[in-house]
């Protein structure tokens, strides 16, 4: 079970508790094989192509470390409670 809270803002005074119940199989698995692939962007400016490619290569150096764990995720069920006021204890 998660606990998580939100509110407390300008338009919701109440600080608020919601609960989550989460079940699903977990497995360990073999990682997936990430290639590094070249996408043509001819057509965007300089300075959008720059921010583009470093994302691009950012995104590739974590998608080919070496990956620590793979989990597969199966037959995920998620009930979330009504939120509950957490008034404050004074």
């Amino acid at each position: 079970m998660s606990n998580n809270g939100s509110g407390n803002i300008k338009y919701n005074s109440n600080l608020l508790k919601y609960s989550c119940h989460i079940h699903c199989r977990v497995r360990p698995v073999s990682p997936a094989v990430v290639k590094n692939s070249l996408e043509d962007e001819a057509d965007r400016n300089h300075t959008s192509q720059e921010l583009l490619e470093n994302e691009r290569r950012l995104s590739v150096a974590v998608m080919l470390s070496k990956p620590i764990i793979a989990l597969q995720f199966k037959d995920l069920t998620m009930q979330v409670e009504a939120p509950v006021v957490v008034h404050p204890s004074i």
